[in-house]
Protein backbone atom coordinates (compact mmCIF):
# COMPACT_ATOMS: atom_id res chain seq x y z
CA UNK A 1 0.00 0.00 0.00
CA UNK A 2 2.75 2.42 0.95
CA UNK A 3 4.62 1.63 -2.30
CA UNK A 4 1.53 2.51 -4.33
CA UNK A 5 1.24 5.75 -2.39
CA UNK A 6 4.91 6.63 -2.97
CA UNK A 7 4.61 5.92 -6.68
CA UNK A 8 1.45 8.02 -7.20
CA UNK A 9 2.05 10.66 -4.55
CA UNK A 10 2.83 13.40 -7.07
CA UNK A 11 0.16 12.36 -9.56
CA UNK A 12 -2.59 14.31 -7.77
CA UNK A 13 -4.98 11.38 -7.41
CA UNK A 14 -4.69 11.27 -3.60
CA UNK A 15 -6.74 13.64 -1.44
CA UNK A 16 -5.56 15.22 1.79
CA UNK A 17 -7.46 12.58 3.72
CA UNK A 18 -5.63 9.83 1.80
CA UNK A 19 -2.28 11.45 2.46
CA UNK A 20 -3.12 11.77 6.17
CA UNK A 21 -4.07 8.08 6.26
CA UNK A 22 -0.82 6.93 4.64
CA UNK A 23 1.29 9.24 6.82
CA UNK A 24 -0.29 7.83 10.03
CA UNK A 25 0.12 4.29 8.66
CA UNK A 26 3.78 4.86 7.86
CA UNK A 27 4.45 6.46 11.24
CA UNK A 28 2.73 3.58 13.06
CA UNK A 29 4.73 0.98 11.12
CA UNK A 30 8.00 2.77 11.84
CA UNK A 31 7.24 2.91 15.57
CA UNK A 32 6.26 -0.78 15.53
CA UNK A 33 9.52 -1.71 13.81
CA UNK A 34 11.60 0.38 16.19
CA UNK A 35 9.79 -1.20 19.15
CA UNK A 36 10.57 -4.66 17.81
CA UNK A 37 14.24 -3.73 17.45
CA UNK A 38 14.39 -2.36 21.01
CA UNK A 39 12.50 -5.25 22.56
CA UNK A 40 12.33 -8.34 20.30
CA UNK A 41 11.26 -10.55 23.20
CA UNK A 42 7.64 -9.99 22.30
CA UNK A 43 8.00 -11.75 18.94
CA UNK A 44 11.15 -13.89 19.41
CA UNK A 45 12.97 -15.75 22.14
CA UNK A 46 15.88 -13.30 22.12
CA UNK A 47 16.82 -11.39 25.21
CA UNK A 48 16.15 -7.69 25.45
CA UNK A 49 19.21 -5.85 23.95
CA UNK A 50 20.55 -2.51 25.03
CA UNK A 51 20.37 -0.17 22.04
CA UNK A 52 21.46 3.46 22.54
CA UNK A 53 20.05 3.29 26.10
CA UNK A 54 16.55 3.58 24.65
CA UNK A 55 13.41 2.03 26.03
CA UNK A 56 10.15 1.32 24.29
CA UNK A 57 8.51 4.03 26.41
CA UNK A 58 10.78 6.58 24.69
CA UNK A 59 8.98 5.92 21.42
CA UNK A 60 5.52 6.70 22.80
CA UNK A 61 6.03 10.41 22.27
CA UNK A 62 6.23 9.78 18.49
CA UNK A 63 2.96 7.90 18.29
CA UNK A 64 0.21 9.58 16.25
CA UNK A 65 -2.84 10.98 17.97
CA UNK A 66 -5.30 8.42 19.26
CA UNK A 67 -8.06 9.81 17.07
CA UNK A 68 -5.90 9.64 13.92
CA UNK A 69 -4.67 6.19 14.86
CA UNK A 70 -8.21 4.89 15.36
CA UNK A 71 -9.37 6.36 12.05
CA UNK A 72 -6.36 4.78 10.33
CA UNK A 73 -7.17 1.36 11.83
CA UNK A 74 -10.78 1.50 10.64
CA UNK A 75 -9.80 2.52 7.12
CA UNK A 76 -6.92 0.04 7.05
CA UNK A 77 -9.34 -2.82 7.59
CA UNK A 78 -11.48 -1.62 4.70
CA UNK A 79 -8.44 -1.11 2.43
CA UNK A 80 -7.17 -4.58 3.24
CA UNK A 81 -10.61 -6.06 2.54
CA UNK A 82 -10.79 -4.23 -0.80
CA UNK A 83 -7.30 -5.33 -1.83
CA UNK A 84 -7.91 -8.91 -0.73
CA UNK A 85 -11.15 -8.91 -2.71
CA UNK A 86 -9.31 -7.64 -5.80
CA UNK A 87 -6.68 -10.32 -5.32
CA UNK A 88 -9.42 -12.95 -5.01
CA UNK A 89 -11.12 -11.66 -8.17
CA UNK A 90 -7.76 -11.72 -10.02
CA UNK A 91 -7.11 -15.31 -8.96
CA UNK A 92 -10.67 -16.29 -9.85
CA UNK A 93 -10.44 -14.71 -13.29
CA UNK A 94 -7.06 -16.37 -13.80
CA UNK A 95 -8.54 -19.78 -13.06
CA UNK A 96 -11.74 -19.04 -14.99
CA UNK A 97 -11.21 -16.33 -17.63
CA UNK A 98 -14.89 -16.52 -18.57
CA UNK A 99 -15.76 -14.80 -15.22
CA UNK A 100 -14.02 -11.53 -16.18
CA UNK A 101 -17.23 -10.01 -17.53
CA UNK A 102 -19.29 -10.79 -14.41
CA UNK A 103 -20.23 -8.19 -11.82
CA UNK A 104 -18.41 -7.86 -8.49
CA UNK A 105 -21.41 -9.32 -6.63
CA UNK A 106 -21.41 -12.40 -8.84
CA UNK A 107 -17.65 -12.70 -8.57
CA UNK A 108 -17.92 -12.42 -4.78
CA UNK A 109 -20.47 -15.23 -4.75
CA UNK A 110 -18.29 -17.40 -6.96
CA UNK A 111 -15.26 -16.64 -4.79
CA UNK A 112 -16.76 -18.77 -2.02
CA UNK A 113 -15.55 -21.80 -3.99
CA UNK A 114 -12.08 -20.30 -4.46
CA UNK A 115 -10.45 -22.13 -1.48
CA UNK A 116 -11.66 -25.44 -2.83
CA UNK A 117 -10.42 -24.54 -6.32
CA UNK A 118 -7.01 -23.53 -4.98
CA UNK A 119 -6.80 -26.68 -2.88
CA UNK A 120 -7.61 -28.82 -5.91
CA UNK A 121 -5.13 -26.84 -7.99
CA UNK A 122 -2.46 -27.26 -5.30
CA UNK A 123 -3.10 -31.01 -5.11
CA UNK A 124 -2.93 -31.21 -8.90
CA UNK A 125 0.36 -29.28 -8.94
CA UNK A 126 1.76 -31.55 -6.22
CA UNK A 127 0.70 -34.63 -8.18
CA UNK A 128 2.24 -33.22 -11.33
CA UNK A 129 5.44 -32.41 -9.42
CA UNK A 130 5.61 -35.96 -8.08
CA UNK A 131 4.98 -37.33 -11.55
CA UNK A 132 7.59 -34.98 -12.98
CA UNK A 133 10.14 -36.09 -10.39
CA UNK A 134 9.43 -39.73 -11.21
CA UNK A 135 9.72 -39.04 -14.94
CA UNK A 136 12.93 -37.10 -14.35
CA UNK A 137 14.41 -39.97 -12.33
CA UNK A 138 13.32 -42.44 -15.01
CA UNK A 139 14.77 -40.24 -17.73
CA UNK A 140 18.08 -39.94 -15.90
CA UNK A 141 18.21 -43.70 -15.38
CA UNK A 142 17.39 -44.38 -19.03
CA UNK A 143 19.89 -41.75 -20.17
CA UNK A 144 22.60 -43.43 -18.13
CA UNK A 145 21.66 -46.86 -19.50
CA UNK A 146 21.56 -45.58 -23.10
CA UNK A 147 24.90 -43.82 -22.62
CA UNK A 148 26.50 -47.04 -21.40
CA UNK A 149 25.00 -48.97 -24.32
CA UNK A 150 26.26 -46.36 -26.80
CA UNK A 151 29.73 -46.45 -25.26
CA UNK A 152 29.79 -50.24 -25.57
CA UNK A 153 28.62 -50.01 -29.18
CA UNK A 154 31.30 -47.46 -29.98
CA UNK A 155 33.94 -49.68 -28.38
CA UNK A 156 32.80 -52.67 -30.45
CA UNK A 157 32.72 -50.59 -33.66
CA UNK A 158 36.18 -49.22 -32.94
CA UNK A 159 37.55 -52.75 -32.41
CA UNK A 160 35.89 -54.05 -35.59
CA UNK A 161 37.16 -51.10 -37.63
CA UNK A 162 40.71 -51.57 -36.30
CA UNK A 163 40.74 -55.32 -36.99
CA UNK A 164 39.23 -54.98 -40.46
CA UNK A 165 41.59 -52.16 -41.34
CA UNK A 166 44.66 -54.18 -40.36
CA UNK A 167 43.51 -57.07 -42.51
CA UNK A 168 42.62 -55.20 -45.67
CA UNK A 169 45.03 -52.27 -45.42
CA UNK A 170 47.80 -54.01 -47.32
CA UNK A 171 45.43 -54.97 -50.14
CA UNK A 172 44.06 -51.44 -50.26
CA UNK A 173 47.59 -50.00 -50.39
CA UNK A 174 48.57 -52.34 -53.21
CA UNK A 175 45.47 -51.49 -55.23
CA UNK A 176 46.02 -47.79 -54.62
CA UNK A 177 49.65 -48.07 -55.74
CA UNK A 178 48.65 -49.81 -58.95
CA UNK A 179 46.00 -47.19 -59.57
CA UNK A 180 48.47 -44.34 -59.08
CA UNK A 181 51.04 -46.01 -61.37
CA UNK A 182 48.42 -46.47 -64.07
CA UNK A 183 47.30 -42.90 -63.67
CA UNK A 184 50.87 -41.59 -63.97
CA UNK A 185 51.49 -43.69 -67.09
CA UNK A 186 48.26 -42.43 -68.64
CA UNK A 187 49.24 -38.85 -67.80
CA UNK A 188 52.70 -39.23 -69.42
CA UNK A 189 51.16 -40.80 -72.53
CA UNK A 190 48.64 -37.97 -72.72
CA UNK A 191 51.43 -35.38 -72.48
CA UNK A 192 53.44 -37.15 -75.18
CA UNK A 193 50.34 -37.28 -77.38
CA UNK A 194 49.74 -33.55 -76.90
CA UNK A 195 53.42 -32.87 -77.72
CA UNK A 196 53.25 -34.92 -80.92
CA UNK A 197 50.00 -33.22 -81.95
CA UNK A 198 51.58 -29.79 -81.43
CA UNK A 199 54.64 -30.79 -83.47
CA UNK A 200 52.47 -32.30 -86.20
CA UNK A 201 50.32 -29.18 -86.41
CA UNK A 202 53.37 -26.88 -86.38
CA UNK A 203 55.82 -28.66 -88.73
CA UNK A 204 55.16 -30.42 -92.05
CA UNK A 205 57.32 -33.40 -93.10
CA UNK A 206 59.26 -31.12 -95.51
CA UNK A 207 60.00 -28.62 -92.72
CA UNK A 208 61.12 -31.40 -90.42
CA UNK A 209 63.53 -32.71 -93.11
CA UNK A 210 64.98 -29.21 -93.59
CA UNK A 211 65.34 -28.72 -89.84
CA UNK A 212 67.17 -32.03 -89.59
CA UNK A 213 69.65 -30.93 -92.27
CA UNK A 214 70.12 -27.58 -90.51
CA UNK A 215 70.69 -29.42 -87.22
CA UNK A 216 73.26 -31.71 -88.84
CA UNK A 217 75.08 -28.71 -90.36
CA UNK A 218 75.08 -26.87 -87.06
CA UNK A 219 76.37 -29.97 -85.28
CA UNK A 220 79.23 -30.20 -87.80
CA UNK A 221 80.05 -26.51 -87.32
CA UNK A 222 79.96 -26.91 -83.54
CA UNK A 223 82.29 -29.91 -83.81
CA UNK A 224 84.75 -27.92 -85.96
CA UNK A 225 84.64 -25.00 -83.56
CA UNK A 226 85.21 -27.32 -80.64
CA UNK A 227 88.16 -28.84 -82.45
CA UNK A 228 89.59 -25.41 -83.29
CA UNK A 229 89.03 -24.31 -79.70
CA UNK A 230 90.92 -27.33 -78.45
CA UNK A 231 93.82 -26.58 -80.84
CA UNK A 232 93.96 -22.92 -79.79
CA UNK A 233 93.77 -23.87 -76.11
CA UNK A 234 96.66 -26.28 -76.67
CA UNK A 235 98.76 -23.60 -78.37
CA UNK A 236 97.92 -21.04 -75.67
CA UNK A 237 98.95 -23.53 -73.01
CA UNK A 238 102.25 -24.03 -74.84
CA UNK A 239 102.88 -20.29 -75.03
CA UNK A 240 101.89 -19.79 -71.38
CA UNK A 241 104.97 -21.77 -70.43
CA UNK A 242 107.12 -18.86 -71.69
CA UNK A 243 105.85 -16.57 -68.89
CA UNK A 244 106.72 -12.85 -69.23
CA UNK A 245 108.25 -13.34 -72.71
CA UNK A 246 104.87 -14.53 -73.94
CA UNK A 247 103.14 -11.48 -72.43
CA UNK A 248 105.68 -9.19 -74.15
CA UNK A 249 105.06 -10.94 -77.48
CA UNK A 250 101.34 -10.55 -77.02
CA UNK A 251 101.64 -6.83 -76.23
CA UNK A 252 103.95 -6.34 -79.25
CA UNK A 253 101.48 -8.24 -81.42
CA UNK A 254 98.65 -5.99 -80.24
CA UNK A 255 100.75 -2.90 -80.99
CA UNK A 256 101.60 -4.13 -84.49
CA UNK A 257 97.97 -4.99 -85.18
CA UNK A 258 96.95 -1.48 -84.09
CA UNK A 259 99.57 0.16 -86.32
CA UNK A 260 98.47 -1.97 -89.25
CA UNK A 261 94.85 -0.94 -88.72
CA UNK A 262 95.83 2.74 -88.52
CA UNK A 263 97.91 2.53 -91.68
CA UNK A 264 95.09 0.75 -93.53
CA UNK A 265 92.72 3.52 -92.51
CA UNK A 266 95.21 6.21 -93.56
CA UNK A 267 95.78 4.48 -96.92
CA UNK A 268 92.04 4.26 -97.52
CA UNK A 269 91.64 7.95 -96.78
CA UNK A 270 94.55 8.81 -99.06
CA UNK A 271 93.05 6.76 -101.90
CA UNK A 272 89.70 8.49 -101.46
CA UNK A 273 91.29 11.93 -101.59
CA UNK A 274 93.37 10.93 -104.66
CA UNK A 275 90.27 9.80 -106.52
Amino acid sequence: MLKDFYVGENSGKFSEEDKKFYEVLEQSMIIMECTRCLDPSETTAQEKPLLLNLETQDLLVFRPKQQDFQAMKERLVKEIEIRLMKKCFSVLCYLHPEYMGDSDVLKCAKSSKLPEMLRELKEKVLRENCKLKEQTATLERLSFMYSMVLLNCLSVLHKLARDCRLKVQSEVDQIKTQYLESKCSATFLKLRKEELEILLNTYTPEKIQVHRKIRDTLNEMVAKEEQEKATVSKNVSAYMVLGKEFEELVNEYKHLRLEIENKKWALQEFMKSYE
